[in-house]
């Protein structure tokens, strides 16, 4: 499973949840792999950033139980690699004590590589061996915490 490090989010008080991603920071457990999708997929001197925008709406937080998760159904957006695609995906939001908050996708959000003009990286990917079962669909979930 690969991941990413170094990523931030915040919750405007208006009910935007905004998490920005470092793309260099991608973990494969393969030092030679993070350089390989750095380098040749992701193209991170140009584009070393990604990021989500999702509307919870105004007034969230105050509709949640504590200590109970509640699943929603929201619209957002994805910045990567210089395309911006609409997304829906299903939170799960956990509302805790002195208003801290978990926020996770309950299902992954499945990405197509080609919405975001990186076949052309793909295809010079699946060149090495270890990277010839990757496929265009890439599931991507988040786990964050909130306060």
């Amino acid at each position: 499973m690969n991941a990413f490090t170094n990523l931030e989010g915040e919750i405007s008080k208006q009910g935007y949840l905004n998490i920005r991603i470092d793309l260099s920071s991608i973990q494969t457990n393969n030092s030679k792999r993070n350089l390989l999708i750095q380098d040749v997929l992701l193209e991170t001197r140009n584009f070393n950033e990604g990021t989500i925008s999702i509307s919870l709406g105004k007034d969230f937080l105050t509709v949640l139980e504590i200590n109970k998760t509640t699943e929603i159904t929201v619209s957002g957006t994805l910045m990567f690699h210089g395309a911006i695609q609409n997304v829906t995906m299903v939170l799960s939001l956990t509302r805790l004590i002195n208003d801290f908050l978990l926020v996770n996708t309950h299902e992954p959000i499945v990405l197509q590589l080609e919405n975001f003009d990186l076949a052309r990286g793909l295809k010079k990917l699946k060149r090495e061996k270890s990277f010839e079962t990757v496929t265009n669909e890439v599931p991507v979930t988040f786990n964050m915490f909130f306060k």
